[in-house]
């Protein structure tokens, strides 16, 4: 979950494949169908070795068996930018 910076409001834009939170410090990407984090971004420097070609980033899941979901739960646009969270 990602609670904005002053004068900088949380958001989350989306395509087919990943979420990128962001908010005007922190910028992470998670793809919608594994959970692993794709670009962790601080004040614009990269923090992951993605030129290795490598899975980035990653924590303890496991989403081989089950359903599968990819869902904003907490969406910036619907309380000013202030929060934002992914559940995947």
């Amino acid at each position: 979950m990602l609670h904005g910076a002053p004068g900088s409001p949380v958001v989350i834009p989306e395509d087919d494949s990943t979420f990128t939170l962001a908010n005007g410090i922190v910028t992470a990407q998670a793809a919608k169908r594994s959970g692993d984090l794709t670009l962790l971004k601080y004040r614009g420097l990269e923090m992951l070795d993605i030129a290795s070609g490598r899975q980035a980033g990653y924590w303890s899941h496991n989403t081989a068996r089950g359903q599968h979901f990819a869902r904003i739960t907490i969406d910036p646009k619907t309380n000013g930018g202030e929060r934002g969270k992914v559940s995947i």
